[in-house]
């Protein structure tokens, strides 16, 4: 696949791609949704920190708020010691991170 892209140019497409997903038009796409989540699953580790006196969910809403007081959710943090909301913003900032990574023929070396 990728001597097909070399011997037809850098910007040639391997077979049996038709767009180039790794076009940044395509990545920044991600890494925004990516960042909003972040900024929200923050902001839930600070309420399961009890920081915050209520949560804040705009997607879930009230429905949020008997997730992160779980038992379950409190074995976490027992185990880990940090809350689980804010291992899903980890998560969601490597999400950011190497999707900002590479150039944008990364692709063809790896697709």
């Amino acid at each position: 696949m990728a001597t097909y892209a070399i011997e037809k140019g850098l910007t040639a497409l391997p077979r049996p791609w038709e767009h180039n997903p790794s076009k940044w038009a395509e990545r920044i796409r991600v890494c925004l949704l990516a960042s909003v989540a972040a900024l929200i699953a923050a902001y839930m580790g600070l309420y399961q920190w009890g920081l915050p006196d209520n949560e804040w969910d705009p997607v879930f809403g009230e429905r949020s708020q008997r997730v992160l007081d779980s038992a379950v959710s409190h074995a976490i943090r027992r185990w880990i010691g940090i809350p689980d909301a804010a291992l899903g913003s980890i998560a969601y900032l490597g999400d950011v991170i190497f999707g900002l990574t590479g150039s944008t023929r990364r692709w063809q070396h790896r697709p």
